[in-house]
């Protein structure tokens, strides 16, 4: 009798064991897979945010060639070209803006990315030299904004602080 029981033990302990080994593997193997998901949706909002921040300093330097062109000939060709090439501009700029968006609830990002776009259409608009620059300098302050936003979504929270240290 003592021998069926230590045997029935036996293999209570072996299912058991075998059990809990199934369910961390288990639990494992879906840590792992939201790991790679977490780093795929980084990767891609980095890719999204440097479009963006390309496109909008490819926009906000056409835009002043725009303004040069406008003032020097408003009717000229090169004034039509440029005005081409900052509307193109500024549509690639609206589609990474979108892209942001899919990839990103962040409202505040959004508001960021849409102020860069506002203030580089603005320099296009300006009246005046001190006006274009000024806006120039609302353009950069904006751009500033959004790195800032954008660079919190990719910086896990888990990450060092630029000073801390690890623990001996």
């Amino acid at each position: 009798m003592n021998a069926s029981f230590a045997s029935l033990i036996a293999v209570a302990g072996t299912l058991l064991g075998s059990a809990l080994t199934y369910l961390f593997q288990v639990r494992q193997s879906r840590r792992a897979e939201t790991r790679e998901i977490l780093q795929r949706l980084r990767q891609e909002r980095l890719s999204a945010y440097t479009e963006f921040v390309t496109a909008a300093a490819d926009y906000h330097r056409s835009a002043f060639t725009h303004w040069y062109r406008k003032k020097e000939s408003p009717e000229g060709q090169d004034f039509q070209d440029a005005r081409a090439e900052a509307d193109r501009l500024q549509a690639a700029v609206d589609r990474a803006i979108t892209q942001i968006r899919l990839l990103s609830g962040d409202q505040s990002l959004i508001a960021a990315a849409q102020q860069v776009r506002s203030s580089a259409e603005q320099v296009r608009k300006a009246e005046s030299r001190s006006e274009r620059d000024a806006q120039g300098d609302h353009y950069q302050a904006a751009l500033d904004q959004f790195i800032h936003h954008a660079s919190e979504q990719l910086i896990p929270h888990t990450a060092l602080a630029p000073n801390q240290q690890l623990e001996p």
